[in-house]
């Protein structure tokens, strides 16, 4: 996305860094390990929010800020019913990243 946005992952916010059909990357601020499920929520501004399950395939500890922040790629179990093209313009803003 061109701007900082928010999903939730087990229920806890991080910042969404890229989308596809089938992953994702993220950044958060708590650690995360390799072939660990997790779930995502896509929260949209109108309509109801996209729930998919996925499986973490790498985690690297960024540790040059000032807080500790995880970039994570995601494989999803199943392909996203949109394009990101499509999805991303749906998701709101972040005011407050999680992390970068």
């Amino acid at each position: 996305p061109a701007r900082p946005t928010e999903i939730l992952l087990d229920g806890k916010p991080v910042t969404l860094v890229d989308l596809s059909r089938s992953g994702a990357q993220i950044c958060s601020a708590f650690a995360l390990r390799p072939r660990q499920h997790v779930r995502l929520v896509l929260r949209r501004i109108e309509d109801p929010p996209v729930r998919v399950t996925a499986r973490i395939v790498w985690s690297k500890y960024e540790g040059r800020t000032s807080a500790p922040a995880y970039r994570v790629g995601l494989k999803l179990a199943a392909a996203l019913p949109y394009t990101a093209e499509e999805l991303l313009p749906q998701l709101p803003d972040n005011e407050s990243p999680a992390a970068h």
